[in-house]
């Protein structure tokens, strides 16, 4: 008898036990997201593959072409060409000086994505105003009267998502260009 009373009294706490733990707040475990954000380590590898790229494509392209350009630290691939026998050369630029610029941008591939044919030669203030950081630092190395040829990486000229209507994405460009006035320092 005392057997079928413990078994009894077992068997009720054991249904009691079940039935609160049953009631309780139950915990529903969610699949973890993953994070699929990239690193900054892994953007900065992305971008230093996609120069290497972009570098080797310009080096390939510069010889197909065989010109012989200078470059600095930045990137910039520039050619000024020399001027006339017998004229002066003229005032070198300098941040704030007004400058008009005739200029045809090209692909690799030759194809014209924009030039002041199409545009109307550009004006800008040289370092007052927004431009692209390779066709502004060629422009401190040019004087009034000068034409050049620059070959701008994305990150010196549109970057990696162009300008959204005519550069294209992450494009290297061929800049050729003429300063055609400088009007003095603009305050």
């Amino acid at each position: 008898m005392r057997n079928n009373l413990f078994v009894r009294v077992t068997g009720l706490c054991l249904l009691t036990w079940m039935i609160a733990s049953g009631c309780g707040p139950r915990r529903i475990t969610q699949p973890q997201k993953q994070n699929n954000t990239p690193t900054t380590d892994q953007l900065i590898e992305t971008n230093r593959r996609l120069l290497q790229k972009e570098m080797k494509n310009l080096k390939e392209f510069i010889g197909q072409h065989n010109w012989n350009l200078q470059t600095t630290g930045s990137g910039l691939y520039y050619y000024i060409y020399p001027q006339q026998k017998n004229v002066a050369q003229g005032k070198i630029i300098v941040d704030g000086d007004r400058v008009t610029i005739c200029y045809t941008i090209r692909s690799l591939k030759g194809e014209v994505l924009e030039s002041s044919s199409q545009q109307g030669s550009r004006q800008v203030v040289v370092g007052h105003e927004e431009m692209e950081a390779g066709l502004y630092e060629a422009l401190l190395k040019m004087h009034d009267g000068d034409s050049a040829r620059l070959l701008l990486l994305p990150h010196l000229a549109f970057g990696f998502t162009g300008d959204g209507i005519r550069i294209p994405r992450q494009t290297t460009l061929w800049y050729e260009i003429k300063v055609q006035i400088i009007n003095q320092k603009h305050n």
